[in-house]
Parts: structure tokens; sequence; C-alpha cells
């Protein structure tokens, strides 16, 4: 919740800037051009009066403001447009909840996770979730039983108390991603990446006991400790 407290007030600040900057910009670019048609007209007649100095100024300007007034009214709606996007992403969770396949449950579920939003709870058991992008995500308690997550990237993922029973895992990437009391019976854990050589980075709160409750356990890529931990020989 705190996290998307922040996520709202920074949305909220860029916008500000975004509509400060537009302002600004159309400002300084009409101001160069007023300059050069004061300029001429001094040369030539006597100084305009200030209401023609100000009609003048809209004339030369009305393309430019036109544009900025439009940008300012986009980036005004940006909310409702956001809102709109995550109901619609929702939706196309909500309808395809149960059934096999993808259903467009890919890109929704990575649209609501990349602006921020929890997904805490949700259901996608049995999916088809091939290469999906949830870096980050919030996933507690979420129910991905059976589900086909092949090659995701789960790292640094919140999947504490997840439902993986069943999960096609493998090469998953789990680097950083939290799995205190997640249930991983029968998953499928071939060639899934727990640790990272270079970094050093690993996934958080693992027990043997977790692990060796899926499939394939013995074959995934664990720091040396773990390892050892699991009872296993090192690695080469």
């Amino acid at each position: 919740m705190k996290f998307l407290k922040l996520n709202r007030r920074r949305t909220l600040f860029i916008k500000k800037f975004l509509v400060i900057a537009a302002i600004v910009t159309i400002l300084f670019l009409s101001f160069g051009t007023f300059k050069y048609v004061t300029f001429n007209r001094l040369e030539i007649e006597v100084r305009p009066s200030y209401h023609v100095f100000i009609i003048t100024f809209f004339i030369d300007n009305i393309e430019r403001i036109s544009v900025v007034a439009g940008l300012i009214a986009f980036i005004l709606n940006l909310p409702e447009q956001q809102k709109k996007s995550h109901y619609e992403a929702w939706e196309v969770i909500t309808l395809a909840k149960g059934h096999r396949g993808s259903g467009g449950r890919i890109q929704a579920l990575q649209d609501l996770a990349g602006d921020g939003v929890s997904l805490a709870g949700v259901n996608v058991d049995y999916a088809y979730l091939v290469g999906v992008k949830l870096s980050g995500a919030v996933l507690t308690s979420a129910s991905l039983e059976s589900s086909d997550l092949r090659n995701a990237n789960l790292s640094s993922a919140d999947l504490r108390s997840a439902n993986l029973i069943r999960a096609n895992l493998r090469s998953a990437n789990l680097i950083r991603a939290d799995l205190r009391s997640a249930d991983l019976r029968s998953a499928d854990l071939s060639g899934a990446k727990f640790w990272d050589k270079e970094s050093g980075r690993k996934t958080k709160n693992i027990t043997p006991e977790q692990i060796k409750q899926a499939k394939n356990w013995e074959k995934v890529v664990y720091s040396p400790k773990f390892r050892k931990k699991l009872g296993l020989p090192p690695s080469e």
C-alpha cells in the first residue's frame, strides 16, 4: 500500500512537471518569434500598442498554443485513461479465469505490474504465461497453480504465500524473488535461476524443505551455500 501511495505521488509530480515544461517551452519558443516580429515592425512602423501587441502574439503563435493546449488536456486526462486501462486489464484477467491459454493475460498482468498495481491474490491458474515479465510485481497469495511460467521473469517479485503447485517454472528467473511460504509442490524447477553468479543475488526466504517438494529441484541454479544445504555437490 505504501508503494502504491508513493507511485501515485510520483505520477502526480510527473504530470505537473510535464504541464509546466510544456508551458515554459511554448513561451520560450514564442518569445523568440515575438522579438523577431516586433523588431521588424519597429524598423518599419511605430511601436504597436499593448492591445495590438497581445493580439499579434496570439496570431503569430496560434498553432503552437493549440498544440500545447491539446498536450495539457491530454496530460490532465492521464489518470482517467490509466484508470480505464487498469479496469480493462482486470476484466481480461477475470474473464479468462480457469481457462487454459493466455487469453490476453500476459499483457494485462504486465501492464498492471508495470504501473505499480498490486497483483496480490490474483488467480491465474492453468494460464499460459510463457515469458511473462513480472519483475518486481506484488504477487502475495496469488494463485498460479498449474500455470505455464517457462522463461518467466519473476526477479524481485513478492511471491510470499503464492500457490505455485504444479506450475511450470522451467528456466524462470526467480533471483531476489521472495518465496516465503510459497507452495512449490510438484512445480517443475528445471533450469530455474535462484542465483546470479556475477552479482551474487539470490532468491529470498526459500528453504530446502520447500525446494524438495518440487520436481527437478536438483537442476536449479543455486548459490554454493544453498547447494550445500540441499546436500548437492558443488556446481562445475
